[in-house]
């Protein structure tokens, strides 16, 4: 019976609907399996989409069953995400919501450098990984640029995970340079 339903999961990934294939091989108590199709299919094909809530609803479903925790992180992450824009607007100025929106940020991204680590065979969660490190470097960027330099030091150049991509950190700190330009122009006005 087990054969059925991982043949069925089979056919459900042959045809890209990665939520049956998850489904079908938690029926199988083939919990490693469905994990895989969930981080490594599921999660980069939904979140960052408009159709998110498959995503998150199986990220949830991953963590249930009692698995690492790594959905977890990228779940937490994620939904972090969501909230960090405002986050940041609001902290810009206040020294004590800056220090805890940066660490939050710092957390985040040392987080998913130990994910990064982890599943360094899983091309297409590496990518999503990297995509989510790109935004919270392009939050970091709103701030001073003595904390965009120290998260670049502290998180981003070790030689081992300096594999977030060159555009995404270019692009991040062209980003800072210009906020600090239009801050001094307001400034001078």
């Amino acid at each position: 019976m087990l054969w059925i339903q991982e043949a069925k999961a089979i056919h459900a990934h042959s045809i890209k609907d990665y939520a049956t294939e998850a489904d079908w091989y938690f029926k199988a108590n083939e919990f490693k399996k469905a994990k895989y199709a969930i981080l490594n299919n599921l999660v980069p094909t939904t979140l960052l989409s408009k159709n998110d809530d498959l995503g998150i609803r199986y990220l949830l479903k991953l963590d249930q069953s009692g698995q690492d925790g790594d959905g977890l992180i990228i779940l937490s992450t994620y939904q972090s995400l969501k909230q960090l824009s405002q986050k940041v607007t609001f902290a810009i100025g206040n020294p004590v919501a800056t220090n805890l929106v940066q660490h939050e940020i710092q957390t985040r991204l040392n987080d998913l450098k130990e994910l990064k680590d982890r599943y360094t065979h899983s091309p297409d969660l590496l990518v999503f990984i990297k995509r989510l490190c790109g935004k919270l470097v392009r939050l970091s960027t709103r701030f001073d640029n003595e904390f965009f330099e120290r998260l670049s030091n502290n998180t981003l150049s070790t030689q081992h995970t300096s594999t977030l991509s060159v555009e995404e950190f270019s692009q991040s700190f062209f980003t800072s340079f210009a906020t600090q330009v239009q801050r001094q122009q307001d400034l001078i006005l």
